[in-house]
C-alpha cells in the first residue's frame, strides 16, 4: 500500500460536524481519538486489525472493510493500535437533528444511536463520500445540500436499523431494500455502461421516480452515485492492488485518459498519478 500522509479536518454546520482524517499505519496510536456521542463513522481504507477500549473499559479487537461504518451511542469508544493506514469519516450528529427527524416520523424522540460497527450501507457510503470530496475542496457542496443529505441519512437510519416506522402520512424515497438492490448491480457494472432505465429496472420503479427519489435518498442523483463508485473502486486498484493508472481507468469503464484524472481529482483533491507515485 501506498506511503499516507496524516491528515485531519473539521467542518461544522447548523446540526452536525464532520471529522475527516487520515493516518499511516502507526501500530500503537500515540494520540489517541475516541468517538464523539451519537456519531456514525465509515472507513476509506480495509484495516485487518484495529484494537479499541469502549467506556466499559473491555477492550476489543475489530476489522473494517472498505465502505464499512458504524453508529456509536454515548458510550465513548476510544482507539488504541491499528497496523494499517486508515482513511476515515466521523459523523458528530447533534440532539436538535435527532428531534426533527423524530417528529418528521412521527416516532418516540430519539436521545442515543445504537452501538454497531458492521454496517455496508449505500446511503451511509454515499453522504460520507460526498462530504469528503467537500472538505478535499474537490467538489464544493452548498451547505444547504449538506444539511438535507444528512437529514436524509438520519431518517434512513432510524427507519432501516432503528425500527423507527413513519407514520402513513409521511413518504419515504427508495426503501431499503431497491438501494441494495442498485447498490450491487452497480458494483458489478463498473466497467460498462450504466443507464437509468437499467437502474429503474433493478429497483422495479420507473425511470422518473428513480430520479426523483433516489437523491432524496441518497444525498447524490444517480450519476453522482455512479461516478462516486467509479472513484472509489479506482483509488482502490491504484492504492490498495498497485494497478496503473491506465488499467484502473479501465477497470471502472473510462477510455478516456484526461476525463478520467479530471475527475478523479475532482474527487480525491490529487491526481491518480500522484497517488500511484506516493
Amino acid at each position: 500500500m501506498h506511503c499516507i500522509e496524516p491528515f485531519r479536518a473539521e467542518k461544522c454546520f447548523e446540526t452536525f460536524s464532520l471529522v475527516y482524517g487520515r493516518q499511516p499505519a502507526a501500530g500503537e496510536i500515540q494520540v489517541k481519538t475516541t468517538s464523539a456521542a451519537n456519531s456514525i463513522d465509515l472507513a476509506f481504507l480495509p484495516s485487518e486489525r484495529s484494537i479499541v477500549r469502549r467506556g466499559n473499559g473491555r477492550v476489543e479487537t475489530r476489522s473494517f472493510a472498505v465502505g464499512q461504518g458504524g453508529m456509536h451511542g454515548f458510550e465513548p469508544i476510544e482507539f488504541l493500535y491499528d497496523d494499517t493506514p486508515s482513511e476515515y469519516m466521523e459523523i458528530r450528529i447533534l440532539d436538535v437533528l435527532l428531534e426533527q427527524v423524530a417528529a418528521e416520523l412521527g416516532c418516540a424522540t430519539l436521545n442515543e444511536l445504537p452501538e454497531r460497527h458492521d454496517m455496508s450501507d449505500p446511503v451511509m457510503w454515499s453522504v460520507c463520500t460526498r462530504y469528503r470530496a467537500d472538505i478535499l475542496g474537490g467538489w464544493p457542496m452548498d451547505p444547504l445540500a449538506a444539511e438535507a443529505s444528512m437529514l436524509a441519512l438520519t431518517m434512513h437510519l432510524m427507519t432501516a436499523y432503528l425500527d423507527s416506522a413513519p407514520r402513513r402520512a409521511t413518504r419515504l424515497p427508495l426503501d431499503h431494500q431497491r438501494l441494495n438492490r442498485i447498490n450491487e448491480y452497480v458494483d458489478e457494472h463498473l466497467n460498462g455502461r450504466i443507464t437509468i432505465r437499467q437502474l429503474a429496472d433493478v429497483a422495479l420503479v420507473s425511470p422518473y421516480h428513480l430520479i426523483r427519489s433516489f437523491r432524496a435518498a441518497t444525498g447524490l442523483t444517480p450519476y453522482e452515485f455512479v461516478l462516486s463508485k467509479r472513484m472509489e473502486r479506482a483509488r482502490q486498484a491504484i492504492q490498495l492492488e498497485r494497478k496503473s493508472v491506465a488499467a484502473a481507468a479501465a477497470s471502472v469503464g473510462y477510455r478516456n485518459a484526461p476525463h478520467f484524472r479530471n475527475a478523479f481529482k475532482r474527487y480525491f483533491g490529487l491526481t491518480p498519478s500522484r497517488l500511484s507515485n506516493d
